[in-house]
């Protein structure tokens, strides 16, 4: 089955090589543009058009691709169905029907649960043991469209944003060739969602990343790994008369007691009192401007004393 492919960043690379690797055609892969990205802002391309480019696909980076020139380049590619993966645009009907089987989508949450943007972080925030990848319909409603399969995997302690969407975009990547080939059979099946069992999971932005001390220890434990690699869980503190983020690696539960925010243990360890009597040890730190490194390193640096309070 000839498809087009519309997805951006690493998640969605997977994917690609799949489908390249499948018994199906890739007419045409859409991305989004090159944008200035990192501290420089140097103009850089997606990871997706790197990968294309490399697997020698056709690659288009239209500013928006459900327009009118939008569907007459799909419809120019002859495809019977398209893929979106982490596509980063909300496709209109029109657009959804410009191919004749329509679009399918990879997305990494157990539908009908945390439809949206960020559905990883609030399986962890949420404590959930297990999420997984979803292949669904694409429909103009987010996330809402009928299900053709689903593939569970659990969420270890240990597990981050970045580790779980790692593995969850090779999952998915499998399950969307099996689902397609069910699709170009006529073997699908597609179960409708229940709409009243479904959850909302909205973007992360930076301000959404600030560690509010107050909450208990296993909490912030699980809100250090949400928030990483990025945005990054962040506190701040004083140095001199200048404010200064400190953006929190990896932390564990630990036992201690005071005032949220305080600072029990701040010699070889970072240990900060959390909420409801408890303590996270902070064991991977990133000072403003600086690179990762570990606790004891940045107290060593920094001459934190016990009885500071992050602000």
């Amino acid at each position: 089955m000839k498809v087009v492919f519309l997805g951006t960043p690493d998640f969605a690379i997977p994917s690609l090589e799949a489908l390249d690797g499948s018994s199906h055609e890739i007419a045409l892969v859409v991305t989004q543009p090159d944008r200035p990205k990192g501290r420089g802002r140097k103009v850089e391309p997606p990871p997706v058009k790197l990968r294309a480019t490399e697997l020698g696909l056709r690659v288009e980076q239209p500013r928006k691709i459900s327009t009118d020139d939008g569907i007459r380049l799909i419809q120019s590619c002859g495809a019977e169905a398209g893929v979106v993966c982490a596509f980063g645009e909300i496709l209109t009907k029109k657009f959804l029907e410009s191919t004749p089987r329509g679009f399918f989508n990879v997305h990494a949450s157990l539908l009908p649960k945390y439809r949206g943007a960020a559905p990883v972080p609030h399986a962890i925030l949420a404590g959930d043991e297990k999420t997984g990848a979803t292949i669904q319909k694409v429909v103009t409603d987010v996330d809402a469209g009928d299900i053709i399969s689903r593939v569970e995997t659990g969420i270890a302690i240990e597990d981050t944003t970045g580790s779980l969407l790692r593995r969850l975009s090779v999952l998915g990547a499998n399950a969307l060739v099996e689902a397609l080939d069910a699709v170009e059979s006529g073997e699908a099946v597609y179960i409708e969602q229940d709409g009243s069992a479904a959850t909302c999971a909205p973007k992360i932005t930076n301000e959404n990343a600030m560690i509010d001390w107050n909450k208990n220890a296993a909490y912030l434990q699980r809100f250090v790994r949400a928030m990483s690699p990025s945005p990054g869980a962040f506190t701040t503190f004083m140095r001199g008369e200048k404010k200064t983020r400190l953006i929190i690696g990896a932390s564990k539960v630990a036992e201690g007691s005071g005032s949220a925010g305080t600072l029990l243990e701040a010699k070889e360890k970072l240990v900060v009192a959390a909420g409801r009597d408890e303590a996270l040890q902070i064991l991977q730190v990133k000072p403003e401007g600086k690179r990762m490194m570990e606790a004891g390193e940045f107290l060593r640096g920094y001459r934190l004393k016990q009885g500071y309070r992050f602000v």
